[in-house]
């Protein structure tokens, strides 16, 4: 590899991780008040709010997109007999069915989500000496995240979100093989 590459190579990591940590920054200063109010009402430590907080938001967002693929699928599909056509029930059962499927997987983001913020309140904490706003402190703790989670993303883990999209939408690794095709 030569020197140019490398640069280049360098500068495309840094356009992923600018707009990936601001907005990271951001989200994380919009769900800390969520946080906060369901540590207040709840009365929770900061480890459990934080993990009902992100458990929330992603089943939110996964669903929504879920929801979202099955009413496309079901806009763009050609017309069927109503013999072999899913009635309200079996529509329900898939729903269901990803519903429990989201959750899984819901879980095992959150508790994935919650090293980073151990790393982001880790360096926070470290700077706590520096003479710097506290904005720029959190904001620097975050980019230590998100420069993590985009090298274990793209170079160890490269294979997690097919992984976890199959899943969802799916129901399995069993169906893998057929994405690979089409």
């Amino acid at each position: 590899m030569d020197i140019i590459s490398f640069f280049a190579m360098f500068y495309d990591f840094l356009i992923l991780l600018i707009p990936l940590a601001i907005v990271s920054f951001i989200g994380s200063k919009i769900l800390s008040r969520l946080r906060e109010k369901i540590e207040d009402k709840l009365k929770l430590d900061w480890l459990k709010s934080i993990f009902i907080t992100n458990f929330i938001i992603i089943f939110i967002c996964i669903f929504l997109a879920f929801i979202y693929f099955i009413f496309l699928g079901a806009a763009l599909s050609e017309y069927r007999a109503p013999e072999i056509e899913y009635d309200i029930f079996e529509n329900l059962i898939l729903v269901g069915m990803g519903a429990v499927r989201i959750a899984i997987a819901t879980l095992i983001l959150s508790l994935f989500l919650l090293f980073f913020e151990f790393v982001s309140s880790f360096t926070t904490d470290l700077l706590e000496k520096k003479e710097w706003p506290m904005i720029s402190k959190e904001f620097i703790g975050v980019l230590v995240a998100c420069l993590i989670f985009l090298i274990l993303f793209l170079f160890i883990f490269s294979w997690a979100a097919i992984g976890l999209f199959v899943y969802i939408f799916y129901g399995g690794v069993s169906s893998a093989p057929l994405l690979m095709v089409l």
